[in-house]
């Protein structure tokens, strides 16, 4: 068994999801190793769920880079009325 992930802590929460699940899925595999119920076919399947699941990561971080590059001030904006409006709902002390 080859392990093609590397061991480095998540830089976030996509990459921790993302990790998360292939986590999971490889606990699933190798319980069905110690069962001795898998396959060549598990594990290949197993890589290429592991594999689209890191290419729809780095997908959506890029499309999500490309939409918050190209509307950066509009982003900004909404997000200080967001926080101008939470802000207000504080109770002031006394």
């Amino acid at each position: 068994h080859v392990m093609l992930r590397t061991h480095q802590p998540p830089q976030d929460v996509a990459e921790f999801l993302s990790q998360a699940d292939c986590a999971r899925e490889d606990v699933r595999i190798e319980r069905c190793r110690a069962l001795n119920l898998c396959g060549r076919h598990e594990e290949a399947l197993s890589l290429l769920l592991s594999a689209l699941v890191a290419g729809l990561t780095v997908g959506g971080k890029a499309v999500g880079k490309a939409i918050a590059m190209s509307s950066c001030t509009q982003i900004v904006h909404s997000v200080g009325k967001i926080m101008s409006f939470l802000k207000g709902l504080k109770p002031k002390r006394k």
